[in-house]
């Protein structure tokens, strides 16, 4: 299959019918990949399995129906935010007031008006598009493109309930830009803006891919790891020195930063608590330097 196959959207068809499975199929041609389930259970099997962009759901399923299916769908967070459109032989009112109740996007009847199906399938398949690239920009900051502060907030609560469940470590970067105030003082917001933009963009060319950073807010960058303390110091310590070899038209941009690592049962905010105290002490010490933390000496 060629690289641009691969990119268009991937529709699940579910029906117990293998001729209705074919002809949705054929309706759809070449604009979509598809796959099939023929009763809810395989339905099901094959959301686990694959990220589908939209499912034509027909209500009349063995088993379990086509209702208890796009239940289960929307309460699943994996698949609350993929396009049901229900399909129907049936064109009771309150077939369709219960099916929109439950949270499909689109009811489809049968028998099959291929210019019908093709409106309504590009139509959710657009929106949904849409929505993706919405929530990808309400997750980054405006200035420097990294992830701002909501992103972060899920994902810091994300790593806990990781950590938790699988008993791996990860450490909190707390990333503080010094004497930044000065550069907005002395040559205009616009050079305080720069400044950001300059150490946004070694942050992200100095972690990897299994690392995650945004901006906090302010001057103030997070980076998450999964990496005990010894070696989330060394990552601290290379960024650290990555930031104070900057070239800047308004001088030399230093940092503080403070590490922790997550401790077991430990909240979210206690240990950002640690870790924005670990940059207080670095600024006390000098600045321009790393400071980690353990929850011992926090005790």
């Amino acid at each position: 299959m060629s690289v641009l196959a691969e990119t268009k959207p991937l529709v699940l068809i579910v029906d117990d019918q293998p001729t209705n499975v074919q002809v949705l199929a054929e309706i759809l041609g070449d604009e979509v990949r598809v796959m099939f389930a023929l009763d809810g259970e395989q339905c099901l099997e094959r959301v686990a399995q694959h990220a589908f962009d939209l499912i034509l759901l027909d209500i009349s399923l063995p088993g379990i129906d086509g209702f208890e299916v796009c239940t289960r769908l929307k309460q699943s967070p994996a698949t609350a935010g993929v396009p049901v459109i229900f399909v129907s032989s049936r064109s009771e009112e309150s077939d369709e007031e219960r099916g929109f109740a439950l949270g499909a996007m689109d009811y489809v009847h049968k028998p099959f008006l291929p210019s019908i199906v093709k409106a309504r399938v590009r139509t959710h398949l657009r929106l949904r598009q849409l929505l993706q690239e919405l929530a990808v920009v309400a997750n980054l900051d405006g200035l420097t493109r990294l992830p701002n502060r909501r992103a972060l907030d899920e994902r810091l609560n994300a790593e806990r309930e990781r950590a938790l469940a699988q008993g791996t470590p990860w450490s909190l970067l707390v990333v503080d830009l010094d004497h930044f105030k000065q550069f907005n003082d002395r040559f205009g917001h616009a050079a305080g803006d720069e400044v950001l933009r300059l150490a946004a963009g070694c942050v992200r060319e100095n972690i990897t891919r299994e690392d995650f950073a945004g901006r906090w807010g302010g001057e103030e960058f997070l980076v998450l790891t999964p990496q005990p303390l010894d070696g989330a110091a060394q990552l601290a310590n290379r960024l650290c020195k990555a930031v104070a070899a900057l070239k800047s038209p308004y001088g030399n941009i230093h940092c503080s930063i403070g590490v922790a690592q997550f401790s077991a049962g430990e909240p979210v905010h206690g240990l950002f608590a640690r870790a924005d105290n670990a940059v207080y002490e670095a600024k006390a010490r000098g600045r321009n330097q790393v400071v980690t933390t353990s929850l011992a000496a926090a005790l």
